[in-house]
């Protein structure tokens, strides 16, 4: 393809095509689809499975909001419509110390994986033993139901406090 030939590395490319995703890897593969029909062009099925998002439309509907997309320094992503809550742990006491205050890179370890998760979903929460350690992060801290009990008390407890947010919400394990 003459496109590829002068296509620098690492360039920014939109485009519209299927055909292209063939020979091209982008960084954020979206799907456009008409609600209406129940059967896509042949293209699309064959490039569907590489799809990171399929944005459904009907008349001057979307199922979509342009500012959920990024483009950041490693690449483009899409803010997940999701709560992300990360258990802080507990008094680690084999450590003597704990470890999601550890400091790695010159930040506590905490704050490294809270930074990372900001931009990816739309609220971040952080479950622990004790609140007022956890300030400094500027997210709400969800106390542990039962505390000294272990980090998996932040669990229920984080669920409950996001059960009310849409039907099927609340706490949902992942792999």
């Amino acid at each position: 393809m003459a496109l590829l030939a002068v296509l620098p590395i690492q360039a920014l490319a939109v485009c519209e095509s299927n055909s292209i995703r063939k020979v091209i890897e982008p960084g954020l593969f979206l799907v456009i689809k008409d609600r209406a029909e129940w059967q896509s062009k042949e293209s699309c099925a064959e490039a569907l499975h590489f799809t990171n998002t399929i944005i459904e439309f009907q008349d001057m509907s979307w199922n979509f909001s342009p500012e959920r997309v990024r483009l950041g320094k490693n690449g483009w992503s899409m803010r997940e419509q999701a709560t992300v809550i990360v258990l802080a742990g507990d008094k680690s006491f084999r450590m003597g110390v704990d470890k999601s205050l550890l400091a790695t890179n010159g930040r506590p370890m905490i704050a490294q994986i809270v930074w990372r998760l900001e931009g990816s979903f739309d609220e971040v929460l952080i479950g622990a033993n004790d609140p007022a350690e956890y300030v400094f992060l500027r997210h709400p801290v969800i106390p542990d139901l039962e505390t000294n009990r272990g980090p998996l008390m932040g669990a229920p407890a984080a669920g409950l406090a996001t059960a009310d947010r849409a039907p099927g919400a609340g706490l949902r394990p992942t792999p």
